[in-house]
């Protein structure tokens, strides 16, 4: 929601859930299940905004930003201190391909709302597409908020915060290590190294007056058992401003 942590609009363990909770004590003839056709734009310089399939593309586009897709199927993408995650084809061919395989019985679905979808997606009502593999509830899983870019100048520091922000149920603790800059005149640490899911860890880098000016590039890992990511991090570095001593 506009107020959360960044992640998916919604998640498949949690469509699962809310309509087994329906069957449970409404008729299925009488549930029809709500899905996304919006998804939102997190930033912590700007109001989250409903994000349409057409606005979240052209926003991708105009900041070099990749989209890719989450363990939802949901569309994703970062720039910034932005996380975006919005509805296209493929995030609701999971979203409808699970209410049909588990709750087959129910009335139907319905979507919020016309004009914000992925033209796409009419294949998938019409029944045109092609029939993926039964979608199940995947496995926890957790994602990465925070600024992917960060300028300094030498000779002073600067901090940032990153958040572990749980997927389908994640609910460990990660390890946090820094994978330093190469060539930095400087450190990069971290003020904890382990967090819980939901929590944040404050990286700081400090450059020395002898930095050289230029981009840095580095990588915070979060760990917990077989799962790994990395938020890569540019660092610029910028010249200090010399003063200038005048003698009378």
């Amino acid at each position: 929601w506009s107020t959360s942590a960044p992640g998916p609009i919604t998640p498949l363990n949690w469509l699962d859930q809310v309509t087994s909770y329906a069957q449970s004590v409404i008729p299925n003839a009488k549930i029809m299940m709500a899905l996304p056709w919006y998804g939102y734009d997190w930033s912590s310089s700007a109001p989250t905004a409903n994000m349409t399939y057409a606005a979240a593309t052209r926003l991708a586009l105009n900041n070099n930003a990749t989209i890719s897709h989450d363990a939802n199927g949901e569309a994703t993408f970062t720039f910034a201190d932005h996380v975006v995650y919005f509805q296209d084809a493929t995030s609701y061919a999971k979203k409808v391909d699970l209410l049909k395989q588990r709750h087959g019985s129910i009335a139907g679905f319905a979507a919020w709302s016309a004009g914000a979808e992925d033209p796409a997606i009419w294949n998938i009502i019409r029944g045109a597409g092609t029939t993926p593999a039964p979608a199940t509830p995947p496995a926890a899983d957790f994602s990465l908020s925070g600024p992917n870019t960060l300028t300094i100048t030498a000779g002073s520091s600067v901090s940032a915060a990153y958040r572990v922000v749980p997927v389908n149920g994640f609910s460990a603790s990660t390890t946090v290590s820094v994978i330093p800059p190469a060539g930095f005149n400087g450190t990069v640490t971290a003020d904890s190294t382990t967090i819980n899911a939901g929590g944040t860890v404050t990286i700081r880098a400090m450059a020395t007056i002898s930095t050289l000016p230029g981009v840095y590039q580095f990588a915070v890992r979060f760990t917990s058992g077989s799962l790994t990511h990395d938020q890569v991090v540019s660092l610029t570095v910028t010249q200090a401003l010399r003063r200038r001593v005048v003698s009378r």
